[in-house]
């Protein structure tokens, strides 16, 4: 039935009318009818074809089988929930039609595949929740065809790296959390097609050094937190790709030594959180650029006593967790 848009079907409609006697006006007519009815069952099939994600669309379009869900219910479909499922992966052809989709909510599943174009239908959508489930690795083009996303929730999975087209496509993306993955680099590029990103969480992943992070792309970067991993090198002018950056966290890593030149460019930081690392050396001015900084936290490290103008402090930023001298 799916072929019946298919000229020789056309024909094939067209001729059994006739053969039943009718005119020529009414064979016409018959064959609309005939091929309406193709076009309706050919959605219901796709609609029944799309895998174990079928019982939650039926129920977020209210319906009681895939017979009576048309391609208009579909494309009208603002949110779909599908939490605590065991969902074990995502089809190509899953959300297909669903152009007015704004929330996808797929958390708390079993996801470890996602099908590449598996989202390339849902032109409108903003949020997509894909955290705690089981993906390890994201195809390129994964997220291809997400134009209007701006929310995209990837943690609590088993991410241990990304590929530069693993993010492509997603042009109006605003805040990415990949915290709590396997993550031991970003591949420098990975992040570059995100022009419109401002807030990045890298939280609890096994990242060693900062430089492995490349933040050219991102220009529009707001907040970036890397607390939770192993860190412990530091690269001189790490911020210079990033000049809107104003809130930077780096807790509860390896750090022992802030170097002059590490936060060169970085003129829009208001917040630096260094707290529980190994930090025992602060070279002279290492804070000099930071002329927007109002706070650094500095707490549980060993130094215990800095001076203010020897890092190059403004006396009017607030500094945690060590005696700030003059």
């Amino acid at each position: 039935n799916k072929g019946c848009l298919e000229f020789r079907c056309i024909l094939a409609a067209l001729f059994k009318c006739l053969s039943s006697g009718e005119s020529v006006i009414k064979a016409i007519l018959c064959m609309f009818v005939s091929l309406t009815a193709a076009v309706a069952l050919a959605d219901s099939t796709s609609i029944c074809d799309r895998g174990s994600v079928v019982p939650f669309i039926l129920e977020a379009v209210g319906a009681r089988d895939c017979s009576s869900v048309s391609s208009d219910k579909l494309a009208m479909l603002q949110s779909l929930v599908i939490s605590n499922k065991s969902l074990p992966s995502i089809s190509r052809n899953a959300f297909a039609g669903m152009k007015g989709l704004r929330s996808l909510i797929l958390d708390c599943n079993q996801i470890s595949a996602i099908a590449p174009g598996a989202f390339s239908d849902l032109e409108s959508l903003m949020v997509l929740k894909l955290n705690q489930n089981a993906l390890t690795e994201l195809a390129p083009n994964t997220f291809v065809g997400l134009r209007s996303l701006e929310s995209l929730d990837l943690s609590f999975n088993h991410l241990s790296g990304l590929s530069v087209n693993s993010l492509s496509g997603l042009v109006s993306l605003v805040d990415l959390n990949l915290s709590n993955n396997e993550l031991t680099q970003v591949l420098p590029g990975s992040l570059g097609a995100l022009g419109s990103l401002r807030k990045l969480n890298l939280s609890s992943n096994h990242l060693v050094e900062i430089q492995s992070l490349s933040l050219s792309g991102p220009r529009a970067l707001v907040v970036l937190i890397l607390e939770n991993n192993q860190i412990a090198n530091l690269t001189d002018g790490m911020q210079s790709n990033s000049v809107s950056l104003q809130v930077l966290n780096l807790r509860g890593n390896k750090i022992k030594k802030l170097s002059s030149g590490l936060f060169y460019g970085a003129y829009a930081l208001t917040t630096v959180i260094l707290d529980d690392n190994k930090i025992e050396d602060l070279q002279k001015n290492v804070f000099a650029d930071l002329v927007s900084l109002t706070e650094l936290d500095l707490y549980q490290n060993p130094i215990k006593e800095i001076s203010r103008s020897y890092l190059g402090l403004n006396d009017s930023t607030f500094v945690g967790g060590v005696t700030a001298r003059p």
